[in-house]
């Protein structure tokens, strides 16, 4: 995990990632946000497209001279070096000698010594030469427990590329407006369809429409946290305002308007009010025991606005989309991370949302907590998994680069989240 590499003693860092001491003292002696980088692309490396990883490892060269990155040069450059198809990653356990290329033999005894044999001079063997060496390498596997053999249909399924038929609007339309719960197989066919026709529009920041109403703490409170008296580190009793999460309990129509507001003006998804309603979040208000029912509510805000609206125009089925919004993870461990999560898609689950937002992730290892556990959620609830939306928040680096605060490039972060299966 990123967050244990980050706090790696300089034995750690040789004995797991093989680093020399010189060369593991200066990772450690880098500014957090410079390591996190690293991190980040040198995992990007794996999944990257064999043309893009010269310029790749030459841009990790650069932010870090000395570290352990592969360097080659005259009649070695080129891109038949890391060919399309390289059937092993870059790594410490096997250094050829003649081409200079180190690779990771996971395998034992008589089977890796054929793997070195098949393999003298890999950084010149085509993808066609690689399969047939590797194909000569294969050997039988016999499992006698039934119970751990795969079913012939499990796969991963590509949502853009489903192959099942859409509803129609009007039955479409006639569950929301009744407020019932759409399939998941439904939802992601209808956009599926729409998509490939038309622009989808979503909600605008329900938060910052909120922020437009002159709301005082007494309306944050509202009647259910009236006579909450919770203390902060200080001692001083905790402040409500700005927890906009809260309205969804404390002055419901407000936010029922608030999505209206973005349905009538044309929005297909609208977004439940659940951008920090997580433990994590509400901490700061002493609020974290209240996560499920704020996440409930919300859900159920959304879906109350939709059914309102499209009961007034039926030719267009109106979504909800619940939001798990951002998380610091260098706040917390991975652990933490899951389980803030678990207890927020809990709620909008139970809610009744038609999706779930990753939204506006700081870093790829937030999303990647929020991914992981919304397929434990259905895992353990046996239920068919919601279609998923990710987005990221990005900003400009110093080198010009589109980043995470987490340091992440937008590619980097695409690869390190794209097992989720999102729908976009």
């Amino acid at each position: 995990p990123t967050e244990e590499l980050m706090t790696a003693s300089v034995e750690k860092l040789m004995e797991v990632m093989g680093f020399a001491e010189d060369v593991a003292q200066e990772f450690i002696k880098m500014p957090r946000a410079r390591r996190r980088r690293i991190i980040a692309e040198s995992r990007a490396l794996n999944e990257m497209p064999h043309e893009r990883r010269q310029d790749a490892l030459a841009k990790l060269r650069k932010a870090w001279p000395k570290g352990p990155f592969p360097s080659f040069s005259g009649e070695e450059e080129g891109p038949d070096l890391l060919p399309e198809g390289c059937c092993f990653p870059l790594s410490r356990n096997y250094r050829d000698a003649e081409t200079g290329v180190t690779l990771d033999w996971d395998l034992d005894g008589a089977t890796a010594e054929a793997a070195r044999k098949a393999f003298p001079r890999l950084g010149y063997a085509s993808p066609a030469a690689q399969k047939e060496a590797v194909a000569k390498l294969r050997c039988e596997v016999s499992c006698g427990s039934p119970e751990v053999e795969p079913e012939a249909s499990v796969r991963i399924v590509d949502i853009c590329r489903s192959e099942f038929a859409a509803p129609s609007r009007d039955q479409l339309s006639g569950t929301i407006m009744a407020k019932g719960q759409l399939r998941p197989d439904d939802v992601a066919a209808y956009l599926n369809q729409e998509l490939r026709g038309r622009i989808c529009v979503l909600d605008g920041d329900v938060v910052a429409r909120l922020r437009s109403e002159s709301l005082s703490e007494a309306d944050f409170r509202g009647e259910r946290y009236k006579h909450f008296r919770e203390l902060d580190a200080s001692g001083r009793p905790v402040s409500l305002a700005g927890c906009y999460d809260l309205l969804s309990l404390s002055k419901p129509n407000l936010v029922i308007g608030a999505h209206k507001e973005y349905l009538v003006a044309g929005a297909d998804i609208v977004r439940t009010n659940t951008l920090r309603a997580h433990p994590l979040a509400l901490a700061k208000y002493r609020m974290q025991k209240s996560a499920y029912d704020l996440n409930r509510a919300a859900a159920q805000l959304a879906k109350r606005a939709t059914a309102e609206v499209t009961r007034q125009d039926k030719r267009k089925p109106r979504l909800v989309a619940g939001v798990l919004g951002p998380v610091d993870s260098a706040d917390c461990m991975w652990e933490g991370l899951v389980a803030s999560y678990a207890e927020q898609i809990r709620g909008l689950v139970d809610g009744g949302v038609d999706l779930l937002s990753v939204e506006a992730a700081s870093d790829a290892l937030a999303a990647k907590a929020a991914l992981h556990a919304v397929a434990e959620h259905f895992v353990k609830a046996e239920r068919k998994p919601l279609p998923l939306l990710v987005t990221a928040a990005c900003a400009a680096s110093a080198d010009g680069v589109a980043r995470t605060v987490g340091g992440s490039t937008v590619e980097a972060f695409c690869v390190s989240t794209r097992h989720g299966g999102a729908l976009s």
